[in-house]
């Protein structure tokens, strides 16, 4: 599920932000938050991301007074609608994790 990352996916942004919206994430409280912690939430759901090649999974990252949230989710591009998704704010999020974030505030996972 994790293979192709894609950067800068700024055109799918406003369409998975208005998504979110409408939709409850359950929020999660973590000192630290790592790639394989994202790894693992999508994995969990790899049946659902599979089941149509429409929906992607995505990381949505933002850092307010030191607080950081992450927003892991997936999305159906074709009814532009969030299936699921899960809030995290932690202190820290991993290097590997900042990489792929950096200069980005959203990646698309392919």
């Amino acid at each position: 599920m994790l293979g192709k990352i894609v950067k800068g996916a700024l055109a799918l942004l406003p369409f998975i932000m208005e998504a979110l919206k409408g939709f409850v994430a359950e929020v999660q409280l973590s000192d630290v938050y790592t790639f394989d912690d994202a790894r693992y939430w999508f994995r969990e759901r790899k049946d659902v991301k599979d089941s149509d090649d429409g929906i992607i999974a995505f990381t949505l990252f933002s850092e307010r007074d030191g607080s950081k949230t992450i927003v892991i989710g997936l999305f159906n591009k074709k009814t532009n609608e969030v299936l699921d998704g899960e809030m995290i704010r932690t202190k820290r999020i991993d290097e590997k994790l900042t990489a792929i974030h950096s200069g980005n505030e959203l990646v698309i996972y392919e």
